[in-house]
């Protein structure tokens, strides 16, 4: 009986363990291609089949500030370092008035950019109003549609 223990352990050691250097680098072959293959397949079928969300356009209609907006990731940035004053409060107001966002923004650095993801946002006008430690309020109208 415990030749038979051994005899199954030497087929365990001889199948998993010891792999020749040739059927090691063909077997790393095969995975980096198996891997490379998925890889090509995922990004393919996502350029064929895109997702349900309707598209979400926004063009910048007027601004008092820097205002940078990246339409493919549906960010706008504004970089304070460009501004001429501090800024204590960020807000933006839809067409009807609403306040749709609001953040206290004297924490962030001057030297920041600071990003606002409106992929969320309805269509429609919007007013983003900076207000500063001095009173003034810098504005920028956006239109998302």
């Amino acid at each position: 009986m415990r030749s038979g223990y051994v005899y199954k352990k030497c087929l365990l050691k001889k199948s998993f363990l010891f792999i020749s250097n040739f059927e090691m680098k063909h077997y790393f072959k095969f995975i980096a291609v198996l891997l490379l293959f998925s890889l090509f397949n995922s990004n393919l079928s996502a350029a064929m089949f895109p997702s349900a969300d309707p598209p979400v356009y926004l063009n910048i209609l007027d601004k008092d500030f820097p205002l940078f907006k990246d339409s493919d990731e549906k960010v706008l940035y504004i970089d304070f370092e460009l501004l001429t004053t501090n800024v204590s409060k960020l807000r933006i107001i839809d067409q009807n008035g609403v306040l749709k966002f609001q953040d206290d923004v004297s924490k962030n650095k001057v030297d920041s950019i600071y990003e606002i993801d409106y992929s969320t946002f309805d269509a429609g006008i919007y007013r983003l109003e900076l207000h500063t430690y001095t009173g003034k309020i810098l504005n920028a109208q956006i239109d998302i549609h």
